[in-house]
Parts: structure tokens; sequence; C-alpha cells
């Protein structure tokens, strides 16, 4: 019988079996709960006004003082709240994306930094195009996807 994996689920984008799996357990590792998180904020079948809250409550149970990559769970709440300001559209979340991705690289493993400070750069873009909405976001991606794509080269 072949064991399925999380990771195997995560490939697939089986969200709901991930969540099953891991609350499931009664002790979960730091990394089960981040997991955790993604599964509730990138589970498009469920409604972002409560998946979004789930996995920020999920993250902010983990005590960054003990976890072994605080850069990484960082970054996952720079993530919900940069979908969260997406979907909302309040320059709140978007103040906080950009905050939670400035502490993972500022105050944690500079070889876990890179993540953090592009995305902290892109969003820091997006504000200086003026007021950031769905439209200069988008364009500020496609910027971004062609330049990483083609090295900047046209």
């Amino acid at each position: 019988m072949n064991k399925i994996t999380i990771k195997d689920l995560k490939s697939k984008h089986k969200y709901k079996e991930i969540r099953e799996t891991i609350e499931k357990q009664t002790e979960k590792s730091f990394d089960d709960k981040r997991v955790l998180a993604e599964a509730y904020y990138k589970d498009l079948e469920l409604h972002r006004k409560k998946s979004f809250p789930k996995a920020i409550d999920i993250l902010e149970s983990i005590d960054l003082d003990k976890d072994d990559h605080p850069s990484e769970t960082l970054c996952l709440f720079g993530a919900i709240y940069k979908r969260k300001w997406e979907y909302e559209k309040n320059l709140k979340y978007l103040y906080l994306s950009i905050d939670k991705y400035t502490q993972s690289y500022e105050n944690y493993d500079p070889n876990d930094m890179y993540y953090g400070a592009i995305n902290t750069s892109f969003l820091y873009d997006v504000l200086a195009d003026g007021q950031p909405n769905h439209i200069s976001y988008q364009y500020n991606q496609n910027k971004y996807k062609n330049h990483r794509y083609t090295n900047g080269q046209k």
C-alpha cells in the first residue's frame, strides 16, 4: 500500500486532505502548523473571510523564538496578508504584509532572507506607483515576472 505524504498532497493541491491529516495529530510541529496555515489560505474552496483569519491564528500560535525556521513563518504571514489585501482592498493588510516580510530578512537567518527581501521590495514598488489597486498590482506582477524570465533584457 502506498503511503501518501503531505508533500504529495501539496503537489496535487489537496488542501482539505492536508488539513484533515494534520488536524488529527495531537502534537503539531512548527512545520505542521505552517503547512496547515498554508492549506487554509491557499484553498480556493474555502471562503476568504474565514480561511485567512484561520491561517493567521495558526501562525500566531508559533513561538518565533523557538521556531526552527522563523523566516519561513514570517514569509507565510506576509503572503497571507498580501492575499488578504488583494481580497479586501484594505491598505492595512498591505502594510502588515510588508512588515512581516521585512521582519523575515532583518531579524533571522541571512540564508533565508532573499524571499522576504524580494517580496518587501515588490510591495514597496506597488506602493510607489501611487494608490495601490488591483490594476497597478497586476502591472507590477507582470513587470517583475518578465524581468525575472528575461533577466531584464528586452
